[in-house]
């Protein structure tokens, strides 16, 4: 059809073109050349004119299909968008459901667990000193082949006592560790205790986004010492919880002068893994936390990776509680690059603290299931900033650069400085709520071993448990501050009274 109605146009543009010719021609009285000359003028006239409407009508069509197609394509890709944000609530919901609903049972037969292991403990020691307390008369009377009693050995002389071991390095050298406990004891009560902090500053900009808070010991004759002097021996003599309960104290004071100027800095505060396992500084430091709602996002506490990987039930539900209230964590002590970032996250994990020195190494001697380089990108997909420290010199910041690391932290940028004292006693006082641990007297001779996490975080007995558990069972306000513990877990956690 459209080529027979190009047909009859074509016809009538010759048709009209020799009529124009033949009206010259006959009527004007032009020669037939010059008319002919004219009919062809007018017919070349015509069909340039059919052309250019031919073409312009075939571009207006195109823009309508591309339009339409556009239109398409747009209302395709925002399906799909809705398709894939569905999926993902769907997928997301069905994850919760599956937690919630297993993750109960798992606590409660965690925490049986840990009760039955403590209660197998006690009737060991139990076991124990009713075998001292026999006579070994008694002992040799209950043995059927028990040999005749030898007469009594002449007495011996006594042996000479054993000098305690004494410290060889260090600035406590020269010390027992028994004395070293009791100076660092010491200088905890009368107060010398410094706070310093050192920047975490972005690269390549180098602005300071964070600073690392760490506390420093002053002896009576003016020695210093930094927290691997001091921290073994503080946490064998039981000074851990102490230490950090002051370390998070003093820390919240900075951190409210830091964001009333600046809301864009933050602080990152150590705490032992042994700590966490005491139930009275976890209860000590939600309450400390429950109130601070200007230091929520501004405040990480950061732990060890052997400790993070230790914790039992009573440290990761104590962190938890802690990232409900809107305080994560920082991974530090980083000793192999062996990381679920995942898992992490999960954890609460906001920030983890590599040395330069690891991050640079061969993957392989690292123990990095990827490359270093991929760590920064692998870890921002989930949350979490990669940090290197002991970045000393400028080659090494080039070479971390090189792995896309944004954070920075080293002797080049600035070393820990201390913070001044107006600065915190400009502060106001902790919250009435907080209740902080009694300062300590001076160790024993022999200071008492670490406990296991079992130990710490089950009561004496399996009936101190229970009694424990009933003494709490009317305190609501305690259970709706505790959220999703257990509810055999909520005494371990909240100490009475």
């Amino acid at each position: 059809m459209p080529r027979s109605g190009s047909l009859f146009v074509a016809l009538c543009m010759v048709a009209i073109a020799l009529s124009v010719a033949a009206l010259c021609f006959l009527v004007g009285g032009v020669e037939a050349g010059l008319s002919l000359s004219v009919g062809l003028a007018v017919l070349l006239v015509m069909v340039l004119a059919h052309l250019g409407a031919e073409l312009g009508a075939q571009r207006r069509e195109q823009a309508a299909r591309v339009n339409e197609l556009g239109r398409v394509m747009t209302e395709t890709s925002q399906e799909l968008f809705e398709l894939t944000r569905r999926l993902e609530r769907f997928e997301t919901l069905a994850m919760d459901k599956a937690r919630l609903a297993t993750e109960p049972i798992a606590q409660e037969i965690d925490a049986l667990g840990t009760l039955v292991h403590q209660f197998a403990r006690t009737l060991d020691a139990h076991e124990q000193a009713i075998t001292k307390v026999a006579s070994p008369a008694r002992r040799a009377a209950l043995a059927p082949d028990a040999a005749p009693v030898a007469a009594p050995a002449p007495a011996a002389a006594p042996p000479q006592e054993r000098k305690p071991p004494t410290i060889t390095v260090g600035p406590l050298a020269g010390m027992t560790e028994a004395e070293a406990a009791a100076a660092i004891a010491g200088a905890i009560g009368a107060g010398r205790i410094d706070l310093y902090l050192q920047p975490i500053v972005t690269l390549p900009q180098r602005k300071v986004r964070w600073y690392e808070a760490s506390l420093r010991i002053r002896l009576p004759d003016g020695t210093q010492l930094s927290a691997p002097d001091y921290r073994p021996i503080a946490m064998a003599g039981g000074l851990g919880p102490l230490l950090d309960t002051e370390a998070i104290t003093r820390s919240l004071q900075v951190g409210r002068r830091l964001i009333s100027r600046n809301r864009d800095v933050g602080l990152i505060c150590g705490i032992d893994g042994a700590s966490l396992g005491s139930v009275d500084f976890a209860s000590s430091l939600l309450d400390l936390l429950e109130n601070e709602e200007e230091m929520k996002g501004a405040l990480l506490f950061e732990v060890a990776q052997a400790d993070l990987r230790a914790f039992t039930l009573l440290e990761l539900e104590t962190l938890r509680t802690a990232g409900a209230l809107g305080f994560r964590l920082a991974l530090g002590g980083v000793t192999d690059l062996s990381i679920e970032p995942r898992d992490l996250a999960e954890k609460g994990v906001r920030q983890v603290r590599i040395s330069a020195d690891l991050l640079l190494r061969d993957p392989e001697a690292a123990g990095a299931a990827i490359h270093p380089a991929d760590l920064a990108g692998l870890f921002a997909r989930h949350g979490i900033d990669l940090v290197a420290t002991e970045l000393n010199a400028e080659s090494t910041v080039v070479d971390v650069l090189d792995y896309d690391v944004k954070f920075g932290q080293g002797l080049l940028f600035s070393p820990p400085r201390p913070v001044r004292a107006d600065v915190l006693t400009a502060q106001p006082e902790p919250a009435p709520a907080a209740r902080t641990t009694a300062r300590p007297q001076a160790p024993r001779e022999e200071p008492p071993q670490r406990q296991t996490p079992a130990q710490r975080l089950a009561p004496d007995t399996l009936g101190g448990a229970a009694l424990a558990a009933g003494a709490l069972g009317g305190r609501s306000e305690q259970r709706r501050s505790l959220g999703g513990l257990p509810q055999g877990l909520r005494s371990l956690v909240k100490p009475r009274g």
